[in-house]
């Protein structure tokens, strides 16, 4: 009787695993400075060339390198949703916000940024987009 009831536990089990949808929505790329991009994995092609990472799908591509990637997976979720993570030249104005909207002060640079903040996360806008990113 017992073995029975296992054997049957285990053909529901073995019947929901397959069942399940095991597609990813997301991928979700984190560099070594703590921003994390997410990349729709629908038709998503990865290349590795000369040290980079080619990701194109079909909102467009994005370039990364190699030795700036902490970890890449995949995800139901996008990690920011709602917020552009691709942030521009290094050299542009960047306005700073804590998460619960707080300004925090305007940098000249992501370098200059990280070295002068507390660790956290925050916000940045520039050129009215806006991305987090982790301080550590």
């Amino acid at each position: 009787m017992m073995k029975k009831w296992i054997l049957c536990l285990m053909a529901v089990v073995a019947i929901q695993v397959l069942a399940a949808d095991f597609t990813y929505k997301y991928l979700v790329v984190k560099g070594s400075d703590g921003m994390q991009t997410s990349l729709a994995s629908e038709g998503l092609k990865l290349t590795f060339d000369d040290g980079q990472l080619l990701a194109v799908n079909d909102n467009g591509s994005k370039t990364f390198t190699l030795t700036d990637l902490a970890s890449m997976h995949f995800s139901e979720t996008g990690s920011t949703t709602g917020i552009d993570k691709q942030l521009t030249a290094d050299s542009q104005e960047l306005n700073v916000y804590t998460l619960s909207g707080m300004y925090v002060g305007t940098f000249d640079s992501m370098s200059n940024l990280k070295s002068q903040l507390q660790s956290g996360v925050y916000v940045v806008k520039q050129n009215k987009k806006s991305t987090k990113i982790i301080v550590k």
